[in-house]
Formats: structure tokens, C-alpha cells, sequence
């Protein structure tokens, strides 16, 4: 038995223990390893979203009684709280599912978030209110942590509601001393829109334009916002002064970015997939090893709903039939290798 554990234990395995909800909540609320807090949070958020998405009612008292708990508890450290108020990503989540349509995942997963923020908007609200720093910025675990939990209670509270959340994460970046809680509120504006977004926005290049590291968060923020048109802003970020096409970087920050943001990448008309081709046929001229990781991107092509995986596979074969190099084509003919659309 022991050998075939370990012969088992070599491999991924996800081990599942059939638990309620209410004991599931108990342990996120009550449990004193805080990763084991994380792991029954992300069980929990994962069974709602399912349900959720399976247009079944929701009981969010559970996860929100947990959360309250979370919220207004002294002894844990900041950054660990924040960790545990989060919900699975969709890229964690659609591993589950096959065929998979992205957009109603995400949809199901942006509503109960909407609805959990707004079950609990006051006790956001009252942490972040709480996280205000009271000094000039300095370095430590503690500082770290409250820094962390300010930005994730700004981030939910935007979820609830996006008129409030924008002024106080504006007031966020206005009075910021370190980059973590300007960033944050910048994040935050990026995903509302909006006249003080742009402005944001305008005022971080300005700051930063000299600073190829910032400027390359500053392209990532806004190609991982959570926003259905996000194309549109990558296309215009890809004409930008400040993006090199020839700096590994900075292709990262932008294309990588898009490409692992689910709402943008996976939208309705598809237009990303040849977007990206475009893109790859550009960039393996000039750099073969980060087309190759880049064109990754198609790999679970064969996985999604089939009008999705037709057009993936669609945008993959007008790649194979192009002139690539050895890198990107190895990459190209494997993703396609032995698969039909």
C-alpha cells in the first residue's frame, strides 16, 4: 500500500474531502494554519462559483460570516488576511471544465464577488479605513501586510461599488508614499475606467517615464485590467514610445499579461486569438524564444467550447503555414500535433 501511495503522490493529485459548506466556513473563520484557512476558502468560493454558474441559489452567509471574521480579527498578519479574502482564479477554475466556455465563468465569478462585496461593503470599508498609514512609509512584515490588506479591502470594495471605491482609491493614490498602495489604487482605477483612471494613468507615466521597471507595471496594469475591451487599450499600448518590441520585458508586461487576463483575451468575438497571431508573426523575427513562450497561449485550445476552439485552431493553422522560425513552429506543431478541430 505505501508503495502505491508514493507510485500515486508522484503525480498531481487534488484530494477531495466531502464537507459542508457551514464546516468549511467554520475552518476558514477558526482554523490556526492560516494556509489551511486559504485552501477551504478557495474550496468554498469554488463551490459557490460552480453553483452560481450553474444558475443555482447561492447561500453567501457562510463564506461571508468567515470573511467578517477575517476582516475584523487583530492577531493575524496582514498580508496573510488578505491572502485568505480571495476567490479562485478563472484560470483555476476552468481546469474543471471541459468544454469550456471562458465568458460564463467569469460572469459567474464577477457576480458572486459583486454580491459578497456588497454583503460586507461596511466591514471593507472599515479595514481599509483602518489600513490608513499613520507614519511615513518604512520597510517591514508588519507595514507589508497592512499595505497588502489596504489594496485587496480597496479591490472588493470597487466590486461593490464602483463610485465610491473610485474616490477612495483616487484619495489612495493622491496620498500614497510608496509604490504598493499607489499601485494598488491604480489597479483599482484601471479596472473602474473612467475620466480618473486616464488621469491616473497619465499621471504614473509621467512620474515614471524614466524608469523602465515601473513603466513596464505600467503597461501590465492596464493589459491584466479586468475589463472586457482590453484589446482595444493593448493595441493602443503596442504603439506606444515607451514599448520596444525588441525588450523582452517589456512584450512580457504587455502580451503576457493580456494573454493570462481571461476577460480579455477570451472575448466574445474571438478577435484576441488573431490579434495574438498577428503579434507572434512580428515578434519571432525579432526574438524566436519569446514568440515561442508567448504562443503558449493556444495550448488548451482543444478544451473549449467548439466555436472557441474552431477559431483557436483556426489562427494556429494560419500560423503553421507561415514562414516560423524553429522555436515558435516546434511550439505551433505541438499545440496542433495530432488534433482535429
Amino acid at each position: 500500500l505505501t508503495g502505491i501511495l508514493e507510485e500515486l503522490l508522484r503525480r498531481p493529485v487534488r484530494l477531495v474531502a466531502e464537507r459542508e459548506d457551514s464546516e468549511l466556513a467554520f475552518l476558514l473563520a477558526m482554523d490556526t494554519d492560516p494556509v489551511a484557512r486559504w485552501d477551504v476558502g478557495q474550496e468554498l468560493g469554488r463551490r459557490l462559483i460552480f453553483r452560481r454558474l450553474a444558475g443555482e441559489d447561492v447561500d453567501l452567509d457562510p463564506i461571508a460570516q468567515a470573511f467578517r471574521s477575517a476582516l475584523t480579527e487583530d492577531g493575524e498578519e496582514g498580508s496573510l488576511r488578505a491572502q485568505i479574502l480571495s476567490l479562485p482564479t478563472v484560470g483555476t477554475l476552468g481546469q474543471e471544465i471541459q468544454p469550456l466556455d471562458p465568458l460564463p465563468l467569469i460572469s459567474a465569478r464577477r457576480s458572486l464577488r459583486s454580491d459578497l462585496a456588497s454583503a460586507l461593503q461596511a466591514e471593507f470599508l472599515a479595514t481599509w479605513t483602518a489600513s490608513t498609514p499613520t507614519q511615513v512609509w518604512k520597510f517591514g512584515r508588519a507595514e507589508n501586510g497592512r499595505r497588502r490588506l489596504r489594496n485587496v479591502c480597496l479591490g472588493w470594495l470597487a466590486a461593490a461599488d464602483s463610485k465610491s471605491a473610485g474616490e477612495l482609491a483616487q484619495a489612495q493614490y493622491r496620498e500614497a508614499d510608496n509604490m504598493t498602495e499607489r499601485f494598488g489604487a491604480l489597479q483599482v482605477l484601471t479596472w473602474l475606467g473612467g475620466e480618473f483612471s486616464e488621469e491616473a494613468l497619465q499621471n504614473f507615466q509621467t512620474r515614471w517615464e524614466q524608469n523602465p521597471l515601473v513603466m513596464n507595471k505600467w503597461f501590465a496594469v492596464q493589459a491584466g485590467a479586468d475589463r472586457d475591451d482590453v484589446l482595444d487599450r493593448v493595441r493602443i499600448l503596442e504603439q506606444d514610445p515607451g514599448f520596444d518590441l525588441q525588450n523582452p520585458n517589456k512584450v512580457y508586461s504587455l502580451v503576457r499579461s493580456f494573454v493570462q487576463n481571461s476577460a480579455g483575451f477570451h472575448r466574445a468575438d474571438y478577435a484576441s486569438y488573431s490579434w495574438l497571431a498577428d503579434f507572434l508573426l512580428k515578434l519571432d523575427a525579432l526574438n524566436p524564444q519569446i514568440s515561442a513562450r508567448l504562443g503558449g497561449a493556444f495550448r488548451e485550445w482543444e478544451k473549449m467550447e467548439p466555436n472557441r476552439r474552431q477559431a483557436m485552431h483556426a489562427q494556429l493553422e494560419r500560423l503553421a503555414a507561415a514562414p516560423l522560425s524553429r522555436n515558435l513552429g516546434e511550439i505551433i506543431r505541438l499545440t496542433l500535433g495530432g488534433a482535429s478541430a
